[in-house]
């Protein structure tokens, strides 16, 4: 019986996790700015950072958050994904239609080509990744190609879920 020599493919998979957990601790790093002093027309130092006047009879736009609806809708399709990948058509569609729903129709197919997109580009690059390792050589690289796919695909997907909970799931709050 021939062993297939497995050596140096675990090689890659850290490589990739790796580079995928920098990624990620890079994206969630806060961004910090300091406000520089600058002159007034009247001569007095301010800061840029100070709020704008508002004048007295403007409110603030109301908004109402339904990214729960979404976690929701989500959290149930990725429950189903390892049952045949029932879940996969959810998770696409899942969080459009909860935006459709509440009437955002641009924000339903902004949901939905995100969560296209996004799991497919970096699931791409996750195999590139992989393959430009040097992993994709011999009788395992098709095996190293799916690691980095399925590990591009994830990151993929989690931040378009991430994206549309925080960022899209929003809308006009319902008048009093």
């Amino acid at each position: 019986m021939d062993r297939v020599d497995t050596k140096g493919t675990g090689r890659g998979v850290r490589r990739a996790v790796s580079a995928a957990l920098i990624a990620a601790l890079a994206v969630s790093l806060p961004v910090v700015a300091t406000a520089q002093p600058v002159a007034s027309w009247d001569g007095f130092q301010s800061t840029a950072n100070e709020p704008p006047l508002r004048v007295a009879h403007e409110r603030p736009e109301a908004r109402r958050w339904y990214g729960w609806q979404i976690l929701v809708v989500d959290f149930a399709s990725m429950m189903l994904i390892p049952a045949a990948g029932i879940g996969v058509g959810g998770y696409a569609l899942g969080g459009p239609i909860v935006h459709w729903a509440q009437g955002e129709t641009g924000r339903g197919f902004g949901s939905l080509a995100m969560r296209v997109l996004s799991p497919t580009l970096l699931g791409l690059g996750g195999a590139a990744v992989m393959c430009a390792n040097g992993e994709c050589d011999g009788e395992m690289g098709g095996l190293a190609a799916a690691v980095g796919l399925l590990i591009g695909a994830a990151i993929g997907a989690v931040s378009a879920i991430a994206v549309d909970v925080a960022v899209l799931g929003y809308g006009p709050a319902e008048p009093t």
